[in-house]
C-alpha cells in the first residue's frame, strides 16, 4: 500500500423520495487510513450496490442499519487485506 494510496468512497447525498436515482448519491477521495489496533484495510476489487441495500437508505425501522445522509454507503464487496494490525485478517 502506498502513501499516495486513494481510497474512493460512495456517499449517499440525500435520501431518495423514491426508487434510488444517480443525483441521491456523492463520490469523495481521502486518503487510505493507516489501520489501529485489531483494524485492517481492505483494497476492494468489486462492489454490489444490491437493491436490498435501499432499505438502509431509508430512515425506518428495519432489519438492518440505516445509511444517513453524508455517511458513506454500505456495499458488499470481494477485496483483498492490503494492510493488517489484526492477527485474524493477515495482509494478503
Amino acid at each position: 500500500m502506498s502513501a499516495a494510496a486513494v481510497n474512493r468512497q460512495v456517499v449517499l447525498a440525500h435520501r431518495p423520495g423514491g426508487a434510488p436515482t444517480r443525483d441521491i448519491f456523492a463520490f469523495a477521495e481521502h486518503a487510505v487510513p493507516v489501520p489501529g489496533d485489531n483494524e485492517y484495510v481492505v483494497r476492494n476489487y468489486f462492489i454490489a450496490m444490491d437493491p436490498a441495500l435501499v432499505a438502509r437508505m431509508r430512515p425506518e425501522d428495519n432489519y438492518t442499519e440505516s445509511v444517513n445522509p453524508g455517511e458513506v454507503m454500505h456495499a458488499y464487496g470481494v477485496g483483498e487485506v492490503v494492510a493488517s494490525n489484526w492477527e485474524g485478517a493477515p495482509v494478503g
